[in-house]
């Protein structure tokens, strides 16, 4: 900002709400403290919210560190109201329960050990009072991270923990709805003792609901048995405790370099296609390559037409050279679900192959020519075929391929083509263009940019007496339109 900006940044004057907050201000500061206290009192009086946020303040200032005493003013800074909290009736909550914040200070410089049982306290109430309102401004999520920091300052102040305090830890992680605090530094700060305490806590809530999964599935297929293959419901799947608890479990195995730990837990259920998926690339990660391969073959084998599955396969059989193997799967993905980028990737695997990859592409091109003819899938629609031919610049083809009578295409491939001939093409160029038009007209709407457009590209490939002609049956044919025809070309 140049000097002349700041001297009219400094000249301007502040609004008139400040300008009173700030004379409020001045005037405040200039009574004696006896007369604020009366005026403190009466407005207390008047209104049950102010007496008790002053009551709060009064006893924060006298507070010791007896646990109770302590968690009780805490209680009344984060006490929701008699009623659910709408939205844009939350800031004085929040600014209330922010009084906690000093209080937590307070308590960490004459006791850190109570100062962290007080904001294990008063994240839980802050967490219970964000579940009594609309929270959609974030207000009261961001006050419990402010707790959580202040609650993880008090732990690093406090030192390692005794053991026992790894459930209570387990239990604070569990419940929070907000990621309140920063776990790995909160782990860092607690002690080796604490976490061994907690990871023990943690494997064996998982296995129990894990456990209990299991046992639900095993009566549900029992069930499905006993009906002999008339539906008996979905499946049981992992409820989202059940994922939380596995989440965290192998985020600690992970952490502890457990990686066969971490593998036992995976292998638990490969009922689902996700769940081998889930295995292979957790393999990969970790460079086990070889048995990465392993699992999707099984994966691959209980699920054989999962797409998923067969792309991890394929990433497995080509990092470990199986070129081949890896070609001929391409080529069955290619026929399954044909698609200009399975093409390209099938031609790919062929040169990775060592194979020819020209006498691939006239053998899949002829192949597609005999979908087409069979009555299948692609019945009288070439556009597949004329995309890899696009793909491969042979547009001389593709304008041959698509123009016998009754072969459809679709119009961007039409256009492609029509686009990409050359000067001496440009009467088949106007023709797959016009096929564009017509199906594109048969819905458009004004204000018809896109077809003014295709007309503009149309005439630019015809004689002026052609073009004459052709504009005088467009504005005949859609006399009706009349934007179209205030758009068209005058010739």
């Amino acid at each position: 900002m140049s000097a002349v900006d700041v001297s009219q940044a400094g000249d301007l004057e502040p609004l008139p709400e400040v300008q009173e907050r700030l004379r409020l201000q001045s005037f405040l500061q200039g009574l004696p403290a006896s007369v604020l206290a009366e005026k403190l009192m009466q407005m207390a009086d008047s209104d049950f919210e102010i007496e008790r946020e002053l009551q709060c303040w009064r006893r924060a200032s006298e507070v010791t560190c007896k646990p109770a005493e302590l968690e009780a003013i805490a209680d009344g800074m984060l006490r929701p109201g008699r009623h659910y909290i709408k939205l844009g009736e939350g800031r004085g909550y929040v600014r209330r329960g922010e009084a906690v914040l000093p209080l937590l200070r307070q308590t960490c410089v004459r006791d850190a050990q109570a100062a962290v049982q007080l904001g294990g306290h008063a994240l839980r109430r802050a967490w219970e009072l964000s579940q009594e309102a609309d929270d959609s401004y974030g207000e009261f999520g961001e006050l419990c991270q402010a707790i959580g920091a202040e609650w993880l300052r008090c732990l690093q102040a406090a030192g390692p923990q005794p053991a026992t305090f790894g459930r209570t830890y387990l239990h604070l992680v569990l419940d929070d709805p907000y990621e309140s605090f920063d776990t790995a530094a909160a782990e860092a700060a607690m002690g080796e003792a604490a976490c061994q305490e907690m990871r023990r806590a943690l494997q064996q809530r998982w296995r129990a609901a894990k456990d209990a999964l299991l046992l639900e599935i095993e009566q549900w297929e029992e069930k499905q048995a006993r009906r002999k293959g008339r539906y008996a419901g979905p499946a049981p799947r992992p409820d989202s405790a059940l994922s939380q608890l596995e989440r965290l479990h192998r985020e600690q195995l992970e952490a502890a370099g457990d990686i066969d730990g971490i593998l036992a837990v995976l292998h638990e259920d490969l009922c689902r296609p996700d769940a081998h998926a889930c295995v292979i690339g957790f393999l990969e990660r970790h460079g086990r390559h070889a048995q990465a391969l392993l699992q999707a073959e099984e994966g691959c084998r209980a699920f054989p037409d999962d797409a998923r599955l067969q792309q991890a396969l394929l990433r497995c059989l080509e990092h470990a050279g199986r070129t081949d193997e890896a070609l001929a799967l391409r080529r069955r993905l290619f026929e399954a679900r044909p698609s200009l980028t399975s093409f390209q990737a099938l031609l790919e695997a062929a040169s990775t192959a060592g194979h020819d990859v020209r006498a691939l592409r006239e053998e899949m091109l002829a192949w597609l020519q005999i979908e087409e003819a069979s009555g299948g899938r692609f019945e009288g629609d070439v556009t597949l075929r004329a995309e890899l031919l696009c793909a491969d610049q042979r547009w001389r083809e593709a304008a041959r391929l698509v123009q016998p009578a009754g072969t459809r295409c679709s119009a961007p491939t039409l256009r492609t083509i029509a686009l990409n001939l050359d000067t001496e093409e440009r009467d088949t160029a106007a023709a797959l263009l016009m096929r564009v038009l017509d199906a594109s007209m048969q819905r458009a709407a004004s204000p018809y940019r896109m077809e003014l457009q295709l007309v503009a590209e149309i005439a630019q490939r015809m004689y002026a007496p052609q073009r004459a002609v052709w504009l005088a049956h467009l504005r005949k044919v859609y006399a009706g339109k009349r934007n179209f025809l205030n758009g068209l070309p005058m010739r």
